[in-house]
């Protein structure tokens, strides 16, 4: 339909086909994760500086007890509302 036109026209591709697509995959766009699903990788790379991750992204409830602490909330207070199940806290 577009080819005679005198413009750039591409498919819009579905998240998997986007994933999986050749220029994704030599680009090393897709990072794949240990959680729930893969994840965009950068999109800008640096020829004397690989990037690397460092640490995965936390997991719900991973850092409660520590960002509760910094701001004063006791380790007694801190029980009290992981036990009523107002916070996921690990």
């Amino acid at each position: 339909l577009m080819s005679a036109a005198d413009c750039c026209c591409e498919p819009v591709l579905s998240m998997t086909e986007a994933f999986e697509h050749p220029q994704a995959v030599a680009r090393e766009m897709v990072r794949h994760s240990t959680g729930i699903t893969d994840q965009l990788g950068y999109s800008y790379k640096l020829s004397d500086t690989a990037l690397a991750e460092t640490r995965s992204a936390p997991k719900l409830g991973d850092h409660t007890s520590e960002l509760l602490a910094e701001i004063g909330i006791t380790k007694e207070e801190r029980k009290r509302l992981s036990d009523a199940r107002v916070i996921l806290a690990e």
